[in-house]
């Protein structure tokens, strides 16, 4: 949780750094440009643009983060949708400042329609694709114990034969978790690659607000999973009697 708050620190300092000190070779796409192609920006309402998002976007971070800590249940879902379109925005509205594509009615300039698709339509497509994993990664848990295996869907997912199956455990708390490896942590939801304190190496799908969890082993690796309470309980049965 504290990586939020991290986070939103970060972004005032940058937005500080590039407002507020007017450092703007961190903004990369003036730093790319020639010195004629800057003499065509501007550079100060572009500076101003991204200056007030993220300290807009580092504040709703760290104010979050202190909710939490102080026992408030805080979505971190929306706050994590709203930061990234507020971003993929601020990407598109800075390129208005940018005097090689519009010209001083803020209307794009002749024949640079093209090359400001093409910039934009990168924003886009990265801003879908963000959002399309943090839906995704919070969707409810399916997993179904077929007459061979046991199958988890969804992003990540996985097939584990029962044969396979080495050792089965109800878990009432979930082992600290130290690294995450190669997947998805999204406020409560874990999905993916993770590293566990006493466990090591284990493949999560894993919403923290429900208290209770089963943990699959195979030669090969650990799985920890959970849903509301009254389906984990149907899954367990099935797989003690499998």
């Amino acid at each position: 949780m504290w990586l939020y708050g991290f986070l939103g620190v970060l972004l005032i300092a940058f937005g500080i750094l590039i407002h507020g000190f007017k450092q703007y070779r961190w903004i990369s796409k003036y730093n790319r440009m020639t010195n004629e192609e800057k003499m065509l920006v501007d550079i100060t309402g572009m500076a101003k643009l991204m200056g007030v998002v993220l300290y807009f976007d580092g504040f709703m971070l760290i104010l979050a983060t202190v909710l939490v800590f102080l026992g408030v249940d805080v979505p971190f879902t929306p706050i994590i949708v709203v930061l990234i379109t507020s971003l993929g925005f601020m990407t598109l509205f800075m390129q208005r400042y940018d005097g090689n594509l519009f010209d001083e009615n803020h209307k794009l300039k002749k024949g640079v329609f093209k090359k400001f698709l093409k910039s934009g339509s990168v924003t886009v497509i990265a801003l879908v694709a963000v959002l399309a994993m943090i839906l995704l990664s919070t969707r409810p848990l399916d997993v179904e114990a077929n007459e061979d295996a046991l199958v988890i869907n969804g992003m990540y997912g996985t097939t584990i034969r029962y044969d396979e199956i080495v050792e089965v455990q109800w878990l009432d708390t979930l082992p600290n978790v130290e690294m995450r490896t190669n997947g998805a942590a999204i406020g409560p939801h874990l999905k993916g690659h993770f590293k566990l304190e006493s466990l090591g190496a284990a493949k999560l799908f894993v919403n923290k607000k429900f208290e209770r969890f089963i943990l699959v082993r195979t030669q090969d690796q650990v799985i920890i999973f959970n849903m509301d309470l009254e389906s984990l309980k149907h899954i367990y049965d099935q797989l003690m009697q499998k």
